[in-house]
């Protein structure tokens, strides 16, 4: 994947105030399609709700602005 891509997927995602912090982030084709495996770093006293609903949010933002078709999110405490 292009470096210069990845890095406005980045640049996307620490767009959340939630997002302390992207610690890894993985895009790859699968077929045609990009896919795209993060794991972001978090307040550690956040709700595992919350959580959650901040990755649906991240996945949704991902496909309407550059048609990412699968975006996993894990989030961790940020250190």
């Amino acid at each position: 994947m292009d470096p210069e891509v990845e890095g406005q997927f980045k640049q996307s995602i620490e767009e959340f105030p939630e997002v302390k912090e992207v610690e890894e982030l993985n895009a790859h084709y699968n077929g045609n399609v990009v896919t795209l495996d993060i794991i972001i770093g978090v307040d550690p006293h956040m709700e595992v709700r919350d959580s959650y609903l901040l990755g649906e949010r991240i996945e949704s933002k991902m496909r309407r602005q550059f048609g990412i078709v699968d975006t996993d999110v894990m989030a961790v405490p940020a250190m």
